[in-house]
């Protein structure tokens, strides 16, 4: 360290510059520094401000899955077989090829399209504020953020829609507090808004969809809210913010890059005019039109680096890194936001129809459950029908390649009647002749006829398809 840095430099830097010349500079800035990590706060609240309103790569995220889950339709059934049902959800779920085939194969022996017009308006505007679109993804972003989602009915007391719910509201998850019941018999009394304690809402009056969430206090009723997956997730979304931040201050406000001395081997050193000489001419030589150029001195001058760029830092690898572990938190494929080094899938197809199943279907199947469960229950009661409300897998793009093969699996199946590959199509059946019988693949001749053919017949037409191991008495 020369005369110059002695007097000019602060002295924490003075210790840095000591340690670098003896080639432990790590260990220094530890020891200056402290190697404490401070995390965001593990609370819903500073999830949604730190992580969906303050990071570019959550807020991507959450709001592909919010705005993908508004994009199917919605259709109410009656249930006709109820085990059927069961293994149709089940299978459902699941979204490949062969689970959806097997789905649709029991859909229409399960479940019977019906209309209602009062149960089915929910799905146009569930409130004067709100359409649907908007309900869900708020919905959705809600539980994606916080683990929590609340919504809240309003029905008339009395009339002929008493207690059945009219209009459906989002609750802000941030503010929402579960008030526990005095038994087990009763485990949530009612729910009620931090910033206004004094207004309760009934429990039954409030649908809670959340996340699973082992974290059990007794005594506090912490397993009644869901986990947030950026709970788990705090420290890659405070790496991510901190590397926004540090590249924004890099790319705002530099600082000084370096420091520039007199050399050792100098017989004097530089003085203070010396010094605003040598600064002004580097600064003429700094702007822009002599980017790449050199600049020359006669003087003996040492340079001491200070800063680097978001490059050197490793900035950008490491926001990217920190963008493909936000997508593996919440099963969502990086390649679809950019990230082209990782890539998974072979193509941007195979990484959307993942995105669909693994990501958006899971939030589906949430929903659906909850305004079965909850929203339909009046309505049953009302109507004395097992009402059954589902979403359209074949509204989603990404999922009709699927939906191709399984439409020719129908087609060359020999089990099915034509008009129950109408109704796996979403056809109405139809009565002509033939619609309900089974076709066997010879011609597609129909199987009640084909019984009645006389062998002489029977072998000829075999004879000509080339098939000789059949002989008019039976098959061998």
């Amino acid at each position: 360290m020369n005369w110059f840095q002695k007097q000019l430099l602060p002295k924490q830097v003075k210790q840095i510059i000591l340690q670098a010349e003896s080639g432990d500079v790590i260990k220094a800035m530890f020891q200056i520094f402290g190697n404490n990590v401070t995390l965001i706060n593990e609370n819903t609240d500073q999830y949604i401000k730190s992580g969906y309103l303050g990071n570019a790569d959550i807020y991507s995220i959450v709001r592909q899955i919010s705005r993908s889950c508004s994009i199917p339709e919605w259709e109410l059934f009656e249930i006709k077989n109820e085990k059927a049902h069961a293994d149709y959800v089940r299978l459902k779920q699941d979204g490949s090829e062969a689970s959806l085939f097997k789905a649709m194969k029991l859909k229409g022996e399960a479940l019977e399209q019906v209309e209602n017009p009062e149960i089915q308006k929910l799905f146009v505007q569930p409130n004067p504020l709100q359409g649907w679109t908007e309900f869900i993804e708020l919905s959705t972003v809600f539980r994606l953020i916080t683990g929590n989602r609340y919504w809240k009915g309003s029905a008339p007391e009395f009339g002929a829609n008493a207690g059945k719910w009219q209009e459906l509201f989002v609750l802000p998850a941030q503010h929402v507090e579960i008030l526990p019941g005095d038994n087990i018999l009763e485990p949530i009394r009612g729910y009620r808004f931090n910033f206004n304690p004094s207004d309760e809402f009934d429990a039954e009056d409030v649908s809670h969809s959340k996340y699973p969430n082992p974290d059990f206090v007794a005594g506090t009723g912490s397993n009644f809210y869901g986990l947030s997956p950026l709970r788990p997730g705090r420290t890659v979304l405070t790496k991510s913010n901190d590397g926004y931040e540090a590249s924004a201050r890099l790319l705002q406000n530099s600082g000084v890059m370096g420091i520039v001395s007199g050399a050792k081997e100098a017989t004097a050193q530089p003085g203070d005019m010396d010094i605003q000489a040598i600064k002004s001419k580097f600064e003429q030589k700094s702007r822009p039109e002599n980017y790449g150029k050199l600049a020359w001195t006669n003087a003996m001058l040492n340079y001491i680096q200070m800063g680097m760029n978001a490059n050197e830092l490793g900035l950008n690898e490491g926001q990217m890194l920190s963008l493909r572990q936000a997508c593996n938190i919440y099963n969502y494929p990086s390649e679809l936001l950019n990230d082209k080094v990782s890539a998974k899938y072979n193509s941007f197809k195979e990484a959307k129809k993942s995105a669909i199943i693994n990501a958006v279907l899971p939030e589906l199947n949430l929903d659906r459950d909850s305004l079965n469960t909850w929203y339909l229950e009046p309505w049953r009661k009302a109507d004395r029908k097992n009402y059954f409300l589902d979403y359209e897998v074949n509204s989603f793009p990404e999922m009709q390649e699927d939906l191709g093969k399984l439409w020719a699996r129908i087609d060359t199946s020999t089990e099915l009647t034509l008009n129950e590959k109408r109704k796996l199509k979403g056809f109405d059946e139809r009565t002509e002749p033939g619609m309900d019988d089974i076709w066997l693949p010879f011609n597609l001749t129909p199987m009640q006829g084909f019984g009645n053919t006389d062998t002489t017949e029977l072998d000829e037409t075999l004879k000509a398809l080339g098939i000789t191991e059949y002989a008019s008495n039976g098959v061998h």
